[in-house]
């Protein structure tokens, strides 16, 4: 197995709610050589009024999407947008993808990677995930850095990779929990139906996120729509079942 460099220099678009927390932990170990991509009037903003996690307003590199790195690509990528945004994030990170600059995007939903790949190829790109619960007020983002994590691989993990296991380290050194699961794929369509079934029916129906232990009838509406993304993922060849429903 080869070795793969350290991870020393990260380009992140999106500072929203996720991104903000992850990014913070990230400037912690890397400094200026952590880079928010963004431009026009969201990169003055940012630039003036910083971003505020956990109480602590943080200040970053802001570097515009037009600027050209001069052959100074980041070892890593990330793209950390809501998913309407994703096709516009692609463009604006375009001068950050060099050709041995890894990418990330942990997106919900289930189909970031195929996007991505679309304008920059298979060749570099990582499978992940976030979880993090993020309450946003007045700007200000709050999280538990424990209880937060990135599940990140190759689409198959029976053993970590080399440059997996250099992601792992950086976000590690920067209190960031990661998790390699053997089969990332499956691990992004079961967060897909827990986002699917609680997410969505929570919206419809104006309930609290914990009525499911509650009420029966939610439950109920919860668990079909659990199934139909059971199904969809099965005739994807995707390992989902009813067991995954009981965790």
């Amino acid at each position: 197995m080869t070795d793969h460099k350290p991870i020393k220099t990260v380009s992140i678009i999106g500072l929203g709610a996720s991104g903000s927390c992850f990014a913070f932990q990230l400037k912690a170990v890397l400094g200026d050589r952590l880079r928010i991509i963004a431009g026009g009037e969201r990169k003055d903003r940012l630039e003036r009024e910083g971003v505020t996690v956990n109480g602590v307003n943080h200040h970053f590199h802001i570097v515009p999407p037009d600027q050209d790195c001069g052959g100074d690509y980041p070892d890593l990528a990330i793209i950390i947008t809501k998913f309407p945004a994703l096709s516009q994030a692609i463009k604006d990170m375009k001068n950050q993808i060099g050709p041995d600059t890894l990418i990330m995007a942990p997106l919900n939903g289930v189909e970031a990677e195929e996007k991505v790949a679309a304008v920059f190829g298979w060749d570099n790109l990582l499978y992940s995930l976030a979880k993090v619960s993020v309450v946003m007020k007045d700007g200000c983002a709050s999280f538990n850095p424990k209880a937060a994590r990135i599940e990140m691989g190759e689409k198959h993990n029976e053993t970590v990779s080399p440059r997996v296991q250099a992601v792992k380290e950086l976000f590690e050194g920067a209190g960031i929990r990661t998790v390699v699961p053997e089969d990332m794929e499956r691990a992004i369509w079961y967060k897909y139906m827990c986002n699917v079934s609680e997410n969505q029916s929570a919206a419809v129906l104006g309930i609290p996120f914990g009525a499911w232990s509650v009420s029966a009838d939610a439950n109920f509406i919860r668990e079909k729509l659990m199934r139909e993304v059971i199904a969809i993922a099965q005739k994807k060849g995707i390992d989902l079942s009813e067991k995954d429903m009981e965790k």
